[in-house]
């Protein structure tokens, strides 16, 4: 019981005596990537590059040869980073990723290609134009479009 309070007293967020800045937008200039896992990087480089048409930008290897990872950009300083390994249940706090997209009607098109079952719609609050497929590792991904109806038009890059 003393170990978890002074545990607890450690973990205490620090509160600065000032108020720190704003972080505007030329400090962060967007997200880099984000890495995930796989068990099955070859149905990962075919959904991502066949069916949504990523591009591969980098592809690490062991001594060996052997593929274990993966790099997709997806447009701008934007990258999706995937390595082979066993899905993890203790680190299943990611609810799903989302991808900016200039056209969500020709993606709907092409996914629909592919035999992906898609339906295009408005957010309810934030009224961006939306849809989301299910990748081959049970990872929801969604895209969104920002229009001029869009609540969040004017933050993304035009």
């Amino acid at each position: 019981m003393l170990e978890t309070k002074r545990l607890k007293k450690l973990l205490k967020p620090v509160i600065p005596a000032i108020e720190p800045p704003t972080i505007d937008r030329s400090s962060a200039k967007g997200l880099s990537h984000v890495c995930l896992t796989t068990p099955d990087l070859l149905s990962t480089r075919n959904f991502y590059k066949q069916v949504l048409g990523f591009k591969i930008v980098h592809i690490f290897t062991n001594k060996s040869g052997e593929e274990y990872g993966l790099i997709f950009h997806l447009g701008n300083s934007t990258f999706l980073e995937f390595f082979k390994g066993e899905l993890s249940v203790a680190r299943q706090n990611l609810r799903h990723i989302c991808i900016s997209v200039e056209d969500l009607a020709l993606l709907g098109r092409r996914l629909r290609m592919f035999g992906y079952e898609i339906q295009i719609k408005r957010g309810r609050t934030d009224l961006t134009l939306q849809a989301e497929v299910t990748d081959p590792n049970g990872l929801v991904v969604e895209f969104h479009q920002y229009d001029e109806l869009s609540t969040l038009n004017e933050f993304s890059q035009k």
